[in-house]
């Protein structure tokens, strides 16, 4: 992309300070969905003129979510609802990272807290079976599908001693139309309360590793990027811990107050705001 030209950037509130994004410089952008796109079935106003106007700026734009509950088909079909284009490839969820570890690990057999879309994911891309007898690991996503069954069941795997433990990612809550519901960090706290266990290590944003491997295709540093989200401890943390600059939105679960102490980071309403 020339760098020789500023691209028409849009001015933004930064606590007293204005600044613009330096969109002649930005080669990929890595992008929320819940809270950012979308909340439920409802689509944010504008989110769909948002990628359009992204990736006319950007030639890499690609759809993050902690959420581990659906497949990448499954986000391609949502996002399609909302009027946005994108393929499987554009996505990246937390079963990303997780199924990825697993599979360097040689973990072949896991007891599975998550959804039958989880469970495929981990199965088809990832080679990771899901195992009540004889499990190598237990793994926790966001299930939209828990039972009381998955909790017993799991309660007592993570009593064994030396039993691995792991979560696809930390958000407490998941925003909808009509507000916010449990997610896997409530679930990682039900599962403490009962065991007095915590996962070893947890996936997902802000965990750089989600990301890394795409720094690396693309040849981008961390000035090269921006991401975009509606929270400070996964969002905002992400493009901490990665070195980029963080564009957060007021459209999910954060506030403007939530946001004044993070750095490096430019806050709009929504996403409509961004190119107005």
């Amino acid at each position: 992309m020339a760098k020789d030209k500023m691209r028409s950037s849009p001015s933004v509130e930064v606590g007293s300070e204005h600044r613009q994004i330096p969109w002649e410089r930005i080669r990929v952008v890595f992008c929320d969905m819940d809270g950012t796109l979308y909340n439920g079935e409802r689509r944010i106003e504008g989110a769909d003129t948002f990628i359009r106007r992204l990736r006319e700026h950007v030639p890499h734009v690609h759809f993050l979510s902690n959420n581990s509950s659906r497949s990448h088909a499954e986000y391609v079909a949502r996002l399609a609802r909302q009027g946005i284009e994108a393929t499987e490839d554009d996505i990246l969820l937390s079963t990303d990272a997780q199924g990825a570890f697993l599979q360097s690990q040689g973990i072949t057999r896991a007891y599975l807290i998550g959804t039958d879309s989880m469970r495929t994911v981990l199965a088809v891309r990832y080679g990771v079976a899901h195992s009540l007898n004889d499990p190598e690991a237990v793994i926790l996503g966001y299930d939209t599908e828990l039972t009381y069954q998955k909790l017993r069941e799991a309660a007592l795997l993570l009593q064994r001693e030396g039993m691995p433990y792991y979560a696809t990612h930390m958000d407490l809550v998941c925003p909808t139309e009509n507000g916010p519901i449990p997610d896997a960090g409530s679930m990682i706290a039900l599962l403490d309360k009962a065991t007095g266990r915590t996962p070893e290590r947890i996936f997902g944003k802000p965990d750089p590793a989600m990301v890394g491997y795409l720094f690396e295709r693309y040849g981008v540093c961390p000035d090269e990027a921006i991401f975009v989200g509606d929270r400070t401890y996964t969002d905002h943390a992400m493009a901490h811990n990665c070195g980029s600059l963080f564009l957060g939105v007021l459209s999910g679960e954060a506030t403007h107050r939530d946001f004044e102490e993070c750095e490096n980071k430019v806050v709009f309403p929504s996403v409509a705001s961004v190119f107005t």
